[in-house]
């Protein structure tokens, strides 16, 4: 399986780089002046004091041509021996493969379906067709998944570093200031944390980077798909290693409506240590940072993996924090809906917080009383259903977890932020810039609800100034 999609991704990217080369313009250019030569010299009608003039011009232009031909053949095909090489780590032969009569006619295949659906115009005016294919190819499938995690893996055993310390892991529910936050921790330059340089291989960051590093392109930062004002460029860390956790163990807690806690066996652990070790590896620092709101789901497995490790759980007020989310529901399912390649990039990313991809997070003894998203009690459930969780695993994990509100960081910006690079034994960090915006929301019409809300919310506004207002 792995053979045939070495060969697939290495035909793909040949012809990428043929087509986006002038090569056509070579080759027309050359005939053309390579007809031109033979009419002149054919022609009776031409002296010979004219032709010793001009067939040199032509012969020039023919060898330039010729080279440039050259030069373009050995780029388009300089992925298959890049490729080759990294498979012979896994003894196995890429280019041989490929000259086999299976391997020439699957070449040939890919090539021309390629060619076909990368002429047709994409919905998408941020992911190309050949962007949107790796990512399917490199996320989509389980065993894809696991392979290139295995080849990562073994490939870079001798450099791979013990991988315990005090790594951060920023979780919660979607919309608290999650983002904000690990930027800030990031801009320490003390934490290495996957980025958008890595995507689609997320499992596999040093070979992806082995690969690709001499044709990436520098682009410009944009705002994100969320519309919160927060630019992304390649070296912008994300979310990205749940697919780890997804690929392993997804049957676990992903259902057909909803997400539940989990707990890891001592082999999973095992592979999320290493796999840890390697994006420190790629990045070079020794602390991992992460920010995956789905790592509420195993908090008791990461503290297993890395006992040190500090879990840092981002709040807001109920209602402010409910018609959050709900918007954001909104805006993604008519992005999802007039782009399905969206919603694919959320499901791969196991980012079900809210859109069409979205699943309600349920505790494994609970049940949900609501179940129309466009109504601000089902958020507001869903937020009582996870802080409610959180405040059950903080008694298992006092040291570890730390609720940091988002009312009270705003209040009380500088002691705050202080206290949480002590407690992460930080040096001076840049202060994020978080401000408190109150909207107008629509009334909860389940008093009941918005009552248990405030009473978690107390509970946790309690926690996190016990701990960030020493």
């Amino acid at each position: 399986m792995l053979e045939w999609f070495l060969v697939f991704i290495a035909t793909v990217l040949a012809v990428e780089i043929f087509l986006q080369t002038s090569l056509k313009k070579n080759i027309r250019e050359l005939l053309r002046y390579t007809k031109r030569s033979g009419a002149v010299i054919a022609s009776k009608k031409i002296s010979d004091h004219w032709k010793e003039k001009v067939l040199p011009k032509y012969s020039l232009l023919i060898l330039l041509n010729s080279l440039a031909l050259l030069f373009y053949l050995f780029l388009a095909v300089s992925p298959l021996f890049i490729i080759d090489l990294i498979a012979r780590q896994f003894d196995f032969h890429l280019l041989v493969k490929m000259m086999t009569p299976a391997g020439i006619g699957i070449s040939i295949l890919v090539a021309t379906l390629y060619v076909k659906f990368r002429s047709q115009k994409q919905a998408s005016a941020d992911y190309s067709f050949l962007h949107k294919l790796l990512h399917y190819l490199a996320l989509s499938s389980s065993s894809v998944l696991e392979a290139t995690l295995d080849g990562e893996l073994a490939s870079c055993k001798a450099q791979l570093q013990e991988a315990s310390g005090q790594h951060v892991f920023v979780s919660g529910l979607a919309r608290a200031g999650t983002t904000i936050l690990m930027r800030a921790l990031y801009e320490s330059k003390q934490f290495s944390s996957l980025t958008y340089a890595d995507m689609p291989f997320v499992l596999a960051p040093n070979l992806w980077f082995k690969l690709t590093h001499n044709f990436r392109k520098n682009i410009a930062a944009k705002e994100r798909a969320h519309g919160d004002g927060i630019l992304v460029d390649y070296n912008s860390p994300e979310a990205l290693d749940e697919v780890f956790w997804r690929t392993l163990e997804g049957r676990q807690y992903i259902a057909k409506d909803f997400v539940q806690p989990h707990a890891s066996d001592d082999e999973t652990i095992m592979k999320f240590r290493k796999y840890i070790a390697a994006i420190l590896l790629r990045h070079g620092n020794k602390r991992y940072l992460s920010k995956n709101n789905n790592n509420i789901l195993r908090i008791g497995s990461i503290h297993q993996a890395f006992p040190q490790a500090m879990i840092l759980v981002p709040f807001r007020d109920p209602l402010q924090h409910a018609n959050s989310l709900m918007m954001q529901h909104d805006l993604f399912v008519k992005k999802q809906t007039e782009d399905s390649f969206v919603n694919h990039y959320m499901s791969w990313l196991g980012h079900f917080e809210f859109g069409l991809s979205h699943k309600r997070f349920q505790a494994l003894a609970s049940s949900s009383q609501q179940s129309d998203t466009g109504l601000i009690d089902y958020w507001l459930e869903q937020w009582c259903n996870e802080y409610e969780y959180l405040l059950q695993e903080s008694q298992k994990f006092p040291e570890n977890l730390i609720f940091v509100s988002y009312e009270l960081y705003c209040a009380n910006t500088e002691q705050v932020w202080q206290n949480i690079q002590n407690i992460l034994d930080l040096g001076h960090v840049s202060m994020p810039e978080m401000h408190e915006k109150r909207r107008e929301v629509p009334v909860p019409g389940d008093n009941e609800l918005l009552e248990r809300a405030q009473r978690i919310y107390k509970l946790l506004s309690a926690e996190s100034r016990e701990r960030l207002l020493l």
